[in-house]
């Protein structure tokens, strides 16, 4: 690391170049679980969420 003191936009373009993407959650979005989400989830957990879970099945983002 240099001792040069960065500025914030170039604090952010480095923070953006390392990141994986953009992560929102505002609430109201669908909730998406992984298989291994599932997996350790009991019977009652898996009926209760069980249309998100088919909403996630079948997301292309996940």
């Amino acid at each position: 690391m240099d001792d040069k003191q960065l500025s914030p936009e170039e604090i952010n373009a480095a923070n953006a170049a390392a990141s994986t993407g953009r992560v929102r959650d505002d609430g109201r979005g669908a909730v998406f679980f992984t298989e291994a989400d599932v997996r350790a989830m009991t019977s009652k957990q898996v009926r209760a969420n069980l249309p998100r879970i088919l909403q996630s099945m079948s997301s292309r983002e996940f």
